[in-house]
């Protein structure tokens, strides 16, 4: 797959008043790392909400047919026990990872029809047609999501910048994030310390994403004047 597509996070529509000093971010493990995938599949941005309007099971299809990618790392925030928000830190895959991909067609044609195989198909070129893409090899948010009644809080914020600090920790300085140009994106990425590496105009992502494209940013420790800390 490609970049996560985020559509600012914290930038978005606010919800109910939450503070902050009640959420625990923290490292996730094992079957804290599935539910973080079940609330961001739950939880579409301007991307994968197109995808999944016209394929609900997108991402069904997505686990079998594409390369294999774990996360790196899984940050979550918790409110009184409940999970919020969760951000995943991926490594970008090249155009190889596709070609070693051994499929059981046969197995996957039982599970779904041609007709889904080929829509599905279709959205992923539109998908990364869209999309700059991390360079090959390099650390990137794969995934990043808020509950809509927690967002303009800046758990977002902190679920970026906890999973900073540990790959600081882990001598790992360099992360790139995709976002969507939507309202706000400047706003939430820049005083996290990430600049911009390219940017894309686009009028017919407008008309399709709703978006006037997107930005890839870099974060190298060390080059931002000012970072959040998640504590």
């Amino acid at each position: 797959m490609g970049q996560a597509g985020l559509d600012g996070g914290d930038a978005g529509k606010r919800g109910r008043a939450v503070g902050t000093s009640s959420i625990d971010i923290r490292t996730l493990f094992d079957g804290e790392v599935a539910a973080a995938q079940e609330l961001s599949n739950r939880i579409p941005d301007v991307f994968t909400a197109y995808l999944q309007e016209r394929l609900p099971n997108f991402f069904e299809i997505s686990e079998v047919v594409d390369p294999p990618r774990e996360p790196r790392l899984a940050v979550g925030a918790y409110d009184e026990g409940r999970l919020v928000g969760a951000a995943s830190v991926s490594v970008a895959l090249g155009p190889d990872a596709w070609q070693e991909v051994r499929h059981d067609w046969d197995a996957i044609e039982e599970r779904f029809t041609n007709h889904e195989l080929g829509v599905y198909f279709t959205l992923l070129g539109d998908w990364n047609r869209a999309l700059i893409g991390a360079p090959e090899g390099a650390l990137f948010i794969h995934s990043l999501c808020v509950e809509p009644s927690h967002r303009g809080r800046g758990v977002g914020r902190r679920l970026v910048a906890g999973a900073i600090e540990r790959l600081e920790t882990a001598e790992r300085g360099t992360l790139f994030m995709e976002v969507a140009r939507r309202r706000g994106w400047r706003r939430f990425c820049e005083p996290l310390g990430f600049r911009t590496v390219r940017r894309t105009l686009s009028l017919s992502d407008r008309l399709q994403f709703g978006c006037w494209g997107v930005v890839l940013l870099k974060y190298e420790s060390g080059d931002a004047a000012r970072v959040f800390r998640a504590e």
